[in-house]
C-alpha cells in the first residue's frame, strides 16, 4: 500500500490531530478545576483513546517534556492511510520542530514553529470544556495519586460537545494545578474521523519525566552548504527552502563559489524559470536544483530540489 505524500501528510497532521485548544483559565481553586497539562517544568504523559463502533480505532499519544524540549510520539490503529499518516515522532524546542517516522518515510521533516505548519493533537481539553460543564464537575475530595496531592473532580451523565452520558474524572495537582490524570467514558458520533456512533474510553496519565534524555531527530542534515543568517528554514525529503536578506546575485555568488569546493559540478549554466533564477549542480548520482527568487519586500526566497540521476 502506498504511503501518503508529504504534502498530504502535513494536511493529515493538521486535520486529524486538531484539538479544540480550550485554554486553562484562572488560578486553581478547590471548586474550580482546570485542564493545565504544562504546569510542571518536566513530565511524561500518555493519552490513550479507544473508540468502539461500526468502525473502531485507537489513538496513543506519548508526550515527554523537559525544560528545553518536548517530544511527542503518535500511533493510530484502525484507520486507513487516508486518515492515518503512520507513526510519527516529533521533537520541538518551541522555535523549531523536527519530525520523523513511518509518516515521513523515516526521513527528517523540519520547520519553524509559528509558520502555520505546527501540528496539534488530541488532548483531554479536546473532549471537554470545564467552563461549559460548569457545576457538573463536582469536587470529590483531596487524594494521593502516584505521590502527588491531588483534587479529584467527577461528572456523571454529562453532555459535552458531541458526547453524551459522559462520566468524567480528573485529578488536578493541588499546589500547581497540573493535570495528573483524566478519565472519560461516553457515547456519541466520532467527530475526528467520522466513523459513526460508538463508545469512547479515554485515559490520560502524567508522571515524572524519568532519567532518559530526549534525543534529537537524526538525519536532518542536507548535502549542500547554506549561507549564514537564513530564516524560515523548511526541510522535506527531497526539498529544502529558506528566506535570506541577501540579494539574488549575492546568493548566486555564494553557491557558485562554495559548491565546487565540495565537489559539486555545474550541470548546466544558470537559467530563468518565471521569476526565479535556477542553478543546477551534480555530485555523483545526486543532483540539486537551486531556485532563487527576489522578494518584493527585500531579500530572497530559496528552494533546493534534490533528485537522484537516472
Amino acid at each position: 500500500m502506498n504511503k501518503p505524500s508529504l504534502i498530504r501528510l502535513i494536511i493529515l497532521c493538521c486535520a486529524i490531530m486538531l484539538s479544540s485548544c480550550v485554554r486553562p483559565w484562572g488560578t486553581p481553586a478547590p471548586d474550580r478545576p482546570v485542564l493545565e497539562r504544562d504546569a510542571a517544568e518536566s513530565y511524561s504523559a500518555e493519552f490513550h483513546i479507544q473508540f468502539n463502533g461500526v468502525k473502531s480505532w485507537s489513538y496513543l499519544l506519548k508526550t515527554r517534556k523537559s525544560p528545553t524540549l518536548r517530544e511527542i510520539n503518535l500511533h493510530i490503529e484502525g484507520l486507513d492511510e487516508t486518515q492515518n499518516p503512520g507513526d510519527i515522532r516529533m521533537v520541538t524546542d518551541n522555535t523549531t520542530t523536527w519530525m520523523t517516522g513511518e509518516g515521513t518515510d523515516n526521513q527528517c521533516v523540519q520547520f519553524p514553529n509559528g509558520a502555520g505548519m505546527d501540528p496539534t493533537y488530541l488532548y483531554p481539553e479536546t473532549f471537554i470544556s470545564v467552563m461549559a460543564l460548569g457545576g457538573e464537575l463536582k469536587l470529590v475530595g483531596e487524594e494521593q495519586l502516584n505521590g502527588f496531592s491531588v483534587l479529584h473532580f467527577l461528572a456523571t451523565g454529562a453532555v459535552t460537545g458531541p458526547w453524551r452520558d459522559a462520566t468524567i474524572d480528573l485529578w488536578q495537582e493541588k499546589d500547581s494545578g497540573m493535570l495528573r490524570q483524566f478519565k472519560m467514558t461516553a457515547t456519541g458520533d466520532d467527530p475526528f474521523f467520522a466513523t459513526g456512533s460508538g463508545n469512547l474510553d479515554a485515559i490520560y496519565v502524567a508522571g515524572p519525566l524519568g532519567s532518559d534524555a530526549i534525543e534529537p531527530v537524526s538525519g536532518c542534515e542536507i548535502s549542500v552548504p547554506l549561507p549564514e543568517a537564513i530564516s524560515m528554514f523548511v526541510r522535506f525529503p527531497g526539498m529544502t527552502s529558506f528566506e535570506s536578506k541577501s540579494s539574488v546575485e549575492e546568493l548566486m555568488h555564494f553557491f557558485q563559489t562554495t559548491l565546487p569546493g565540495q565537489n559539486w559540478a555545474e550541470k548546466e549554466p544558470p537559467f530563468q524559470v518565471e521569476r526565479a533564477t535556477v542553478l543546477s549542480y551534480q555530485r555523483g548520482a545526486e543532483e540539486v536544483e537551486i531556485q532563487i527568487e527576489s522578494n518584493p519586500a527585500g531579500g530572497s526566497s530559496v528552494k533546493l530540489l534534490f533528485t537522484q540521476a537516472q
